[in-house]
């Protein structure tokens, strides 16, 4: 079958917002949060790694939490990778364990808690076996350990919620990451810019723009923080609704507030420019991206050749096309394919085959 190139340029916007977020909603907020010299954080095995002055994702609280695409196998146990360390507790042969077919979940966490007590008092324990399920979109097992927490006594904090809610960003479940939220509204727990950014992110996954852009303002109105992934899931929204205008409408509002723009923010709303048919409009964000000194970012460039081809404007999806090669950049897959239908609806064939 021919490779849809616009279907493969979203899942590249989208994997690069997917690596964003995890940035923010990593798999350690409380140690995040606790800085780099927290005694409980075991160095062997964990998971910070120094920033990368190249990285194009923010840096939280300094100290970022790097988030790799983990091998599973059959079992969803996770290979090859090293182990995720807490206070003693190797979480990542734990939730390997849980992921066995034979596993009594009930049983195997409560035999872990009682050999690492104060981890799982901390919280922390929980926060990180909800998270790497959530890599692994196990949304059923999670469920079972999140009924355990109940079981055993332990308070469920906001860290917890936002691990769970993450779960279902994942498997695309918006349903029960808003019924999750309308349970910390009942119980008191206080919600931040993470718990926002993953609700949204699931309404953007299913498609939901308008209940994207209602937990956008519910985010500001509760003062629980604005962070540019908020923005972007909400943006990203409105380019699967194809409301380009809303997305414009609300890049316009963040950079108001006081948010700046990533280059996920601009790739997002190029997207939807080009889902829109508005090749003119794409190429003005791509011009405020390039002066922001986002430089020629390949996914972003990819999404404005893609509007450029939709336009019939082949000349200037040339022009885009070299100026990545010019500026020492890359073109994918995607770019190539993108230029060359551009070409190819401009009736420029020979050109294709320069």
């Amino acid at each position: 079958q021919p490779l849809d190139h616009f279907k493969r340029g979203y899942r590249e916007r989208a994997d690069q917002r997917e690596r964003e977020t995890e940035f923010l909603n990593g798999d350690f907020d409380h140690m995040r949060r606790a800085g780099p010299d927290d005694p409980s954080l075991d160095r062997q095995g964990s998971s910070y790694e120094a920033p990368r002055s190249s990285s194009p994702f923010p840096i939280v609280h300094n100290h970022p939490v790097v988030m790799e695409r983990r091998p599973f196998n059959d079992r969803g146990e996770d290979r090859g990778t090293r182990g995720q360390v807490i206070m003693g507790l190797d979480v990542q042969s734990l939730v390997d364990r849980l992921c066995r077919r034979e596993a009594d979940i009930f049983r195997e966490l409560d035999r872990a808690r009682s050999e690492h007590q104060a981890v799982f008092q901390s919280g922390k324990a929980v926060t990180a076996i909800i998270s790497n399920l959530a890599r692994r979109r196990n949304l059923r097992l999670a469920s079972i350990v999140w009924d355990w927490i109940d079981s055993v006594g332990i308070k469920k904090n906001t860290f917890h919620y936002n691990s769970m809610i993450s779960v279902c960003e994942k498997v695309r479940d918006y349903n029960k990451a808003l019924q999750l939220l309308d349970e910390m509204q009942r119980k008191g727990v206080e919600k931040n810019e993470v718990t926002f950014s993953s609700a949204i992110s699931a309404c953007e996954k299913c498609g939901q723009w308008r209940k994207a852009l209602d937990l956008l303002e519910q985010m500001k109105k509760e003062g629980a923080g604005q962070t540019a992934i908020a923005y972007n899931a909400a943006i990203s929204a409105c380019e699967k609704g194809l409301v380009p205008h809303k997305a414009l409408e609300i890049f316009e509002q963040m950079k108001r507030e006081g948010v700046k723009p990533t280059v996920v923010t601009y790739s997002a709303l190029i997207s939807a420019a080009e889902k829109g048919q508005q090749w003119k409009l794409a190429l003005e964000v791509l011009e405020e991206m390039k002066a922001a000194g986002h430089g020629a970012n390949v996914i972003a460039y990819s999404a404005a050749i893609s509007a450029l081809s939709k336009g019939q404007m082949w000349h200037k999806a040339l022009e885009l096309f070299r100026e990545i090669e010019a500026t020492g950049g890359k073109p994918s897959i995607v770019t190539y394919n993108a230029t060359m239908t551009a070409l190819e609806k401009g009736l420029q064939w020979e050109r294709a085959l320069d």
